[in-house]
């Protein structure tokens, strides 16, 4: 697997949110405004576009303060969005398809990458937790267990470390029995969702 500094800026957590947010939320607010302004008229798809951008970013922000609440929950990507979205009382599916990422589950396709690492941008999520969550889904298909259960069933005292990294260690462990065609794919995905990440923060710089 490819190593990773954990000070990588695209690989922080809980980092600020992206320009685009404040100003689709900005946007959002202007187009309230529009037609309360005497005399101001503006086109009704273009205000039906902005007040889009202003739900979306208000939906992602609701996201972002939910994950931070909750933090690490060792679950695939799509439990752990879907959990995100309903205790934050938002649609999922809108968000999803303004990423550009296929409601479909598992979400590991290569084709997801960038999509993913916009997402992840947005919830503050950053590249290690992302792929975490999906090799918790890779992992759960191939042993047919929840991860949960998996880190129970583990030898008293394997809790000790942090919940990340105690996921991390025991997904390597299994990972090390996946064949050779599944290591590849893995570590394709590994490297697609790094590249992605990579070049959201050159150009956010």
């Amino acid at each position: 697997m490819v190593e990773h500094d954990r000070q990588d800026r695209f690989d922080r957590e809980g980092s600020p949110g992206p320009a685009w947010m404040d100003s689709a939320l900005a946007l959002y607010r202007e187009a309230a405004h529009f037609n309360a302004a005497a005399g101001e008229t503006v086109p009704p798809a273009f205000a039906e576009r902005l007040r889009e951008a202003g739900r979306l970013a208000w939906a992602i922000g609701k996201l972002r303060r939910q994950r931070e609440q909750i933090g690490f929950v060792p679950v695939p990507l799509g439990e752990y969005l879907r959990g995100l979205a309903s205790v934050a009382a938002v649609a999922l599916a809108p968000v999803l398809a303004w990423v550009g990422v296929s409601s479909t589950e598992p979400f590991d396709d290569e084709a997801s990458a960038s999509g993913l690492a916009r997402l992840g941008e947005g919830l503050g999520m950053g590249f290690r937790q992302l792929l975490l969550h999906l090799r918790i889904g890779l992992v759960e298909r191939a042993e047919g267990a929840p991860v949960a259960v998996l880190l129970a069933s583990r030898a008293p005292g394997g809790h000790e470390r942090p919940l990340v990294e105690e996921c991390d260690a025991m997904i390597r462990e299994v990972e090390q029995q996946y064949a050779a065609a599944d290591l590849a794919r893995l570590q394709r995905l590994e490297k697609t969702l790094h590249d992605a990440y990579a070049a959201k923060d050159t150009a956010a710089r």
